[in-house]
């Protein structure tokens, strides 16, 4: 379940509920969402990984993030109403699709959930931000080097997650 809620707490059961309520399961490489569609939902990470990215005309194609177990994928544009990337799993992946408006509810009823929430958008911005410097001024080598490393110690493998 989503890191930083305390299990068995009142939130923790809450966001579980809703979390039950919207279980699916998407096998490797089935879209869950497409840039330029309508989105009114947010997916929570229950196992697996998830690509997200964008793409130009041409259909070339850029890796925006990784989201891994416990991590959340809003794909909303600045409307809101419309995805502005491409939500793809990298693995089998157990999810659960979150209605928009019945996770701010339970951000406005608990504060532990929105706390945690606004933690896994920062998390998020912080390693877009890494990316983008990655990508502006690392080489090729760098670029790889430091995604591996980054993937390695956010999947848990080396016991520090």
């Amino acid at each position: 379940m989503p890191k930083g809620l305390s299990p068995g707490s009142v939130a923790h059961r809450a966001f579980c509920v809703l979390v039950d309520a919207g279980r699916a399961k998407r096998a490797r490489g089935a879209i869950l969402k497409l840039e330029g569609d309508e989105t009114n939902s947010v997916y929570f990470v229950i196992s697996g990984w998830v690509l997200v990215s964008k793409s130009t005309g041409e259909g070339q194609r850029q890796i925006i993030d990784i989201v891994t177990r416990g991590g959340l994928v809003d794909p909303a544009s600045a409307d809101r109403n419309i995805s502005s990337v491409e939500v793809e799993p990298l693995t089998d992946l157990n999810y659960a699709k979150l209605s928009r408006t019945e996770l701010a509810r339970l951000q406005r009823e608990h504060p532990e959930i929105a706390g945690v929430v606004d933690r896994d958008r920062r998390a998020a911005m912080a390693r877009i931000a890494e990316r983008m410097l990655r990508l502006g001024k690392g080489s090729a080598e760098r670029r790889v080097a430091f995604a591996l490393c980054e993937l390695c110690l956010r999947s848990g493998s080396l016991g520090l997650e």
